[in-house]
């Protein structure tokens, strides 16, 4: 199983696949337990960043650069409400004046949105996937509340937002250009940076592979698991087995090469994905840097600006990777 999607989708099988033994690579979602405890999972391994270090990074970059500001925070109930919410109250736990919360399912979201304004948030972190990003923006617009948001990464790609709202609107709100200003987080490279020699290669890809349509980060998501995959079956071997694909994730899993801009956390002892990101304000269809790639771990752990070097990472020129056996 590779990129499984979602929290409450993949929740509801992450056990039977490790009863039976398959190896269960690169879950498309950042719960934590997809990685913080590989004896009761242990054929389970994150990919991206999980929640509680992306509100970790975010609350700290708040507290330092915008120490004034009244905090609301929009939740998704579940995982990624919970883990976001604990990453970031290790930093503005003070400057919180309003929490709300939503059901995925539930569209009407104007409670909260109002509940946020009544409570005088300036600065609103949504932890939500794209669709509520589209609602919560119009449901603002209707109430001509006007905050600085700050979304995490899973939802605020601009061009499917702006689609999204432009549909949910049926017209009325034109969806191009319908974050700017919004502050958000990256860990891979997307269609907004062209020149970078990731992005050149999933076009290279598409361009010879794809059959409709244009690259888009999501296709770029997709492609950069399917990297990180074909270095792990190279890492366990001419005859890999289901085992030795953990067991060589578990020992290589940290140096693999690859678009993301933080070392992944493979280990014996962790199966956490991407260690970092990097924040970013969003202006039209692109981004501006706001933070170097900035790296930590659940817990107590400290923020740090990334060392290792792997943002610099480049594919070769074939395109294909170069593992070697691990062992």
């Amino acid at each position: 199983m590779v990129g499984g999607l979602g929290t409450p989708t993949h929740s509801a099988v992450v056990d039977f696949l490790n009863s039976e033994g398959v190896p269960d690579l690169f879950v498309s979602s950042g719960s934590l337990q997809w990685g913080d405890d590989p004896e009761a999972k242990p054929y389970t391994f994150g990919w991206q960043p999980d929640y509680e270090i992306e509100g970790k990074i975010i609350g700290q970059y708040i507290a330092e650069n915008m120490p004034d500001a009244k905090v609301g925070l929009f939740l998704q109930d579940d995982d990624l409400g919970v883990d976001s919410e604990k990453g970031v109250r290790q930093y503005l736990d003070k400057q919180i004046v309003a929490v709300e919360r939503y059901t995925s399912g539930n569209t009407d979201v104007a409670p909260q949105i109002a509940g946020l304004q009544a409570k005088g948030a300036d600065l609103v972190l949504g932890f939500n996937t794209p669709s509520y990003t589209a609602l919560s923006q119009l449901v603002a617009m209707k109430l001509n509340y006007k905050p600085q948001w700050f979304y995490s990464s899973i939802g605020s790609d601009p061009e499917l937002v702006g689609s999204l709202l432009a549909r949910f609107s049926e017209g009325a709100v034109e969806g191009g250009g319908a974050l700017d200003g919004v502050m958000t987080s990256e860990y891979i490279p997307g269609v907004d940076t062209p020149d970078n020699p990731w992005t050149q290669l999933w076009q290279k890809v598409w361009d010879e592979h794809g059959k409709e349509g244009e690259l888009t980060n999501y296709r770029i998501y997709g492609m950069s698991h399917a990297y990180a995959f074909v270095q792990a079956l190279m890492a366990a071997g001419e005859n890999p087995t289901r085992d030795g694909i953990v067991d060589a994730l578990e020992q290589v899993g940290g140096e693999l090469e690859g678009p993301q801009l933080a070392p992944f956390r493979y280990s014996a002892d962790g199966h956490m994905g991407i260690s970092g990101v990097q924040l970013v304000e969003i202006e039209g269809n692109a981004t501006s840097e706001l933070t170097p790639v900035l790296t930590t771990d659940i817990g107590d752990a400290p923020i740090e600006e990334d060392s290792s070097g792997q943002a610099d990472d480049a594919p070769t020129d074939s395109g294909i990777p170069e593992v070697d056996p691990a062992g």
